[in-house]
């Protein structure tokens, strides 16, 4: 997962609110379900959480095409599926690829 530009993952609030989504790391941006997509300087706010009953969950906040702030959450129940999306996602922000 560490290398994929694609990944099936979850999308939404911690818990049962969560959903299948598609993430894509696509020309230094993040896109979910087709979306027009954020790059790493929208994203103003970033919070990892490892909790037994929640596995590893990102909370971000950016700023949207129109200036306003939006929340999005991402996480897994499986560790390990949750810690290759992480190192995934800090090399999109750091390298923005």
């Amino acid at each position: 997962m560490t290398e994929s530009d694609s990944i099936k993952f979850n999308c939404g609030a911690v818990g049962t609110n969560m959903k299948k989504c598609i993430i894509e790391f696509k020309n230094g941006l993040l896109i979910v379900d087709g979306s027009k997509g954020i790059n790493p300087s929208q994203i103003k706010h970033l919070t990892f959480t490892n909790a037994p009953n929640y596995g590893l969950y990102i909370y971000v906040i950016y700023e949207d095409s129109n200036s306003k702030l939006v929340h999005a959450g991402f996480g897994s129940l499986d560790i390990r599926e949750g810690a290759g999306f992480q190192t995934r996602f800090l090399n999109w922000m750091s390298e923005g690829k």
